[in-house]
């Protein structure tokens, strides 16, 4: 799959109907020649949209604005390209939270949880939950830095 149409798959499939600015982002991204070629030039593994965003939102460039990420890649590309080199992601470990997520929904009251391996503590700052299946959202009071 080219890089362009691996944006556009992820703004139609993956940020449609849950993020309207990844989705923006990502449209806008597939459209613009400039940040494909500069998408095109690292390794395939780290063109992924994930990276891209999280990396932007690392860095603390504009998310909100599809014109201002575009700038602010085509200016900052060197740091960009240089994080997104060593940086990775992994998409599927929130997933694994949906199996007893309806339980600690259901808790009235203060929950803690137990992390069990080193990459656990990477999700486990559940101070908002939401089920997609029930469309229900609860705050969850929590103490982390």
């Amino acid at each position: 799959m080219e890089t362009a149409d691996r944006y556009r798959a992820f703004a139609e499939v993956e940020a449609a109907g849950s993020s309207a600015i990844y989705q923006r982002t990502a449209l806008a991204v597939a459209g613009d020649r400039n940040a494909i070629e500069r998408l095109d030039a690292l390794p395939p593994a780290k063109r992924q949209p994930n990276l891209l965003f999280a990396t932007l939102q690392f860095l603390g460039g504009p998310m909100g604005d599809p014109e201002e990420t575009l700038a602010y890649i085509r200016d900052r590309w060197d740091d960009i390209s240089a994080v997104m080199s060593v940086r990775s992601t992994q998409t599927n470990e929130a997933a694994r939270t949906a199996t007893f997520l309806p339980i600690v929904a259901a808790v009235d009251g203060p929950v803690a949880l137990i992390e069990v391996g080193a990459r656990l503590a990477c999700v486990c700052f559940p101070t908002d939950t939401a089920s997609a299946t029930t469309n229900e959202r609860r705050s969850v009071p929590t103490t982390h830095p």
